[in-house]
């Protein structure tokens, strides 16, 4: 009798949940994976920057800086937007004077501040850090925990789309040169192909998705990339810092041009992690070297090439 009523409850609930079926209207399942168009599309307004940071721009500083808080600092570290908030308005500073030392202005095409930096590269080579490097980073973080298969993945995705733009581009095969695709407003790649590491670091990428079954492999796999990566960063860093040498021949403007984009990929390695866990540089470090002063001839070339063995030194 006991089973015969509790067979019958049951059925009613049964009849019941059936009846809401009908009269209800069933809940979407929520999406397995994120939407990451936000990142793609951050790319976007990036490049719409990049193009207007030159003479003949169609946007004025004021308004590359209302886009960038309006589309690009959401997803910026939030350490840097000091800065290219401060950047970004004196992009084009004293633009009918002609640069010298203690005068911001025009020399040759390139804008440079008082300072003989060309502000425009710490912008550029600074998204590459506060945008890439700092998304890549916090999605490898979120991979490092994960405890299910689909939650590494997920976090692979996104690590993925901050590195290349859109995870398709992980399908497109190089040039007869080796070089990738590069998706609109993607520094990284474009300086990877120049480094020569992206087949390496495409091919590392694609290891970590066959090893998202297991959480030990995953991370080993997770650190090869992030190891290419920083490597990658802190080579065209140590790069630019190089041509401090060529300032001792007389300021040119290629030159500074060339410096400062060194400056903006340092600025950049607050947001790259060295084997032992920690960033390449704290913050303070980084922005020490986008004030230094590149008319002083006689002390930044030396000083430029010690920065650089420091940078160099790890295990390439």
């Amino acid at each position: 009798m006991k089973k015969t009523f509790l067979f019958l409850l049951a059925l009613g609930m049964f009849a019941v949940s059936c009846k809401k079926e009908k009269t209800e209207t069933p809940v979407k399942p929520k999406p397995t994976t994120e939407d990451l168009t936000y990142i793609s599309n951050t790319f976007k307004s990036i490049k719409i920057i990049h193009d207007n940071l030159k003479a003949d721009a169609a946007q004025t500083p004021e308004q590359l800086l209302e886009m960038y808080k309006k589309d690009i600092k959401p997803n910026v570290a939030e350490a840097a937007n000091g800065e290219f908030e401060a950047w970004i308005p004196v992009i084009k500073e004293n633009g009918d004077m002609t640069a010298s030392e203690g005068q911001a202005g025009l020399l040759g095409k390139r804008f440079l501040n008082a300072k003989g930096v060309e502000v425009s590269q710490l912008v550029k080579k600074g998204f590459i850090g506060a945008f890439q490097l700092n998304g890549y980073n916090h999605a490898m973080m979120a991979g490092v925990g994960a405890g299910t298969k689909e939650k590494r993945a997920a976090a692979l995705d996104k690590a993925v789309t901050f590195l290349l733009g859109e995870k398709s581009y992980l399908d497109k095969e190089p040039d007869a040169d080796g070089n990738y695709p590069v998706y609109d407003g993607n520094q990284f790649v474009h300086y990877m192909n120049k480094v020569g590491t992206g087949a390496e670091i495409y091919a590392a990428i694609k290891d970590a998705y066959t090893k998202t079954d297991d959480k030990t492999t995953f991370n080993t796999a997770l650190l090869s990339i992030n190891a290419l990566v920083t490597k990658t960063v802190a080579m065209r860093a140590v790069h630019y810092l190089k041509k401090a040498a060529e300032l001792q021949g007389g300021f040119d403007e290629e030159v500074a041009h060339e410096i400062s984009e060194g400056f903006g990929f340092c600025y950049s390695l607050q947001f790259a992690y060295i084997p032992h866990g920690q960033f390449y540089l704290t913050h303070d470090q980084a922005v020490a070297f986008t004030e230094y002063n590149l008319w002083d001839i006689e002390n930044v070339p030396a000083a430029l090439e010690a920065k650089a063995r420091e940078i160099a030194i790890s295990d390439w």
